[in-house]
């Protein structure tokens, strides 16, 4: 180990451990699990991190305060988690004319996670 302590201990370890390391990362974090069997990457669509929220604490039968965001980039470094400005009224984001009722005061932010989709909203798994 000593021979290696610069670098990763994934580039060092048995074939076996490097194998099975995704297998480790589900066990130990129940939202990577969540996001892997879940989820798949869909380029420029989004889904409101209150969303992803709710289908994982259904899924957990507990309460969560708050989702670890580097997990997203764990299970795919294509999500990205972003704030978004949007309209109170219609809730798409903050632009002029968006709705009947756009004002520049009626706005509010909210956490989304780019290029992500639900599994069951989109048919198959393609990862």
């Amino acid at each position: 180990m000593l021979e290696h302590s610069r670098h990763s201990v994934w580039t060092f370890c048995p074939e076996y451990f490097r194998e099975q390391q995704e297998e480790m990362r589900m066990c130990r974090n129940p939202l990577f699990r969540f996001l892997n069997e879940n989820t798949i990457y869909k380029e420029n669509s989004q889904l409101e991190m209150a969303k992803i929220r709710k289908r994982f604490l259904a899924s957990m039968m507990k309460d969560i305060k708050a989702l670890d965001v580097g997990t997203f980039k764990q299970v795919n470094p294509n999500y990205l988690v972003t704030k978004v400005t949007v309209c109170k009224s219609c809730g798409n984001p903050l632009k002029s004319g968006c709705c009947p009722l756009y004002d520049r005061a009626n706005k509010t932010s909210q956490n989304v996670v780019k290029n992500i989709a639900f599994i069951d909203e989109e048919g198959d798994k393609m990862r």
